[in-house]
């Protein structure tokens, strides 16, 4: 089954030349997770992900702390003092995440969950030619792949012909 079928193709596409300032505001009035940015041929550039946009925000040390769970409440620094507003006018292609894992429409869910669950994402990006033809999401894919399960002849054997019996 391939990823096509599941992918969505109405995606927010952004230039690489917007500022920091400007695709935060893209987050959170589209309510997305991950602005694509294609070139004037529309072929694809890179990514910038809600995540991040989160770390230029948070301080360094965070990726030093081994265990976060135990931390219930951060004090003063769940409030950042942005010490460096300049950022949010700079352009967005200086924090593309440039090792953004993509995916060929040729590609099968099965293949689209492996490298979404190894890479911990929630979207990837499907690429043809080099050109962004859409997204699938870990919903997407879940939904794709339990529809196959559950369509299966196999899962509706009677009891008495059930392996489990």
């Amino acid at each position: 089954m391939l990823i096509t079928k599941w992918m969505k193709t109405d995606l927010v596409v952004i230039s690489p030349l917007i500022t920091v300032r400007e695709a935060l505001q893209i987050f959170i009035s589209k309510k997305v997770g991950i602005l694509p940015s294609v070139d004037q041929e529309g072929k694809y550039i890179g990514a910038f992900t809600l995540k991040n946009a989160i770390k230029l925000f948070m301080p360094l040390f965070f990726d030093s702390i081994q265990n976060l769970r135990n931390i219930e409440d951060f004090g003063e620094l769940e409030n950042p003092d942005i010490a460096d507003c300049k950022i949010l006018d700079k352009p967005i292609k200086l924090f593309f995440d440039k090792n953004f894992p993509v995916i060929g429409e040729n590609h099968s869910v099965f293949s689209a969950m492996a490298i979404m669950t190894k890479n911990h994402l929630t979207d990837l990006l499907v690429i043809d030619n080099e050109r962004l033809t859409g997204l699938v999401s870990m919903v997407d894919l879940g939904v794709a792949f339990l529809s196959s399960v559950e369509s299966n002849e196999l899962c509706d054997l009677p009891d008495s012909e059930s392996p489990d019996n």
